[in-house]
């Protein structure tokens, strides 16, 4: 089986929406890192401007570069994986130059976290300080099979801002032709 990591697609990005302000209260932006199901959840929104983008694409580009999922998204990834794997959190995305102009969208709220799967001999990473505290910077990633062959979408324990999705996710996405998921093939060992 071949996984990739999730990213957006920033080579078809002119027209689309872009969130580019996150309001709520109730939460932090790291909150989306630690993979625990969200209970009482208060639907939040995003703010993006129309005079940068009008058209919606169904993996959401954002500030944080959360997981945003248009309701055809959403849907299809209900259709893949099980809902021990995904949490699909209601947001709505309100046009700045139109107020009334509302999208529901989903967070994706990725409840694998993969341990120890990141291959630090085959991988090319640095690391890097940030306030006292060691971050891992990769530039090539390679994961050990045997921890992540369980799951179609998880992150991973070493580094929880990446998505990695595996090669059913990959072909089902392509093959509904959603827009605005691009994917870089990892190497498992």
């Amino acid at each position: 089986m071949k996984y990739y990591k999730l990213i957006y697609d920033f080579e078809n990005s002119d027209e689309w929406i872009n969130c580019i302000q996150y309001n709520s209260d109730h939460l932090d932006e790291y909150f989306i890192l630690e993979g625990k199901k969200q209970e009482n959840w208060k639907n939040p929104y995003f703010d993006y401007d129309s005079k940068d983008g009008r058209i919606l694409s169904d993996f959401v580009g954002n500030i944080y570069g959360w997981p945003i999922v248009s309701l055809a998204g959403a849907n299809l990834l209900k259709s893949i994986v099980t809902n021990t794997s995904i949490q699909l959190l209601p947001i709505m995305l309100r046009d700045k130059q139109n107020k009334g102009q509302e999208v529901e969208c989903f967070i994706i709220n990725i409840l694998n976290l993969a341990e120890d799967a990141f291959d630090y001999d085959h991988s090319q990473y640095t690391f890097f300080e940030l306030d006292d505290e060691k971050i891992l910077s990769v530039t090539h990633y390679s994961l050990i099979s045997n921890r992540i062959s369980d799951f179609d979408i998880f992150r991973i324990s070493e580094n929880p801002v990446a998505v990695f999705v595996s090669e059913l996710v990959k072909n089902k996405i392509e093959q509904t032709e959603l827009t605005g998921f691009d994917f870089v093939e990892v190497k498992t060992y």
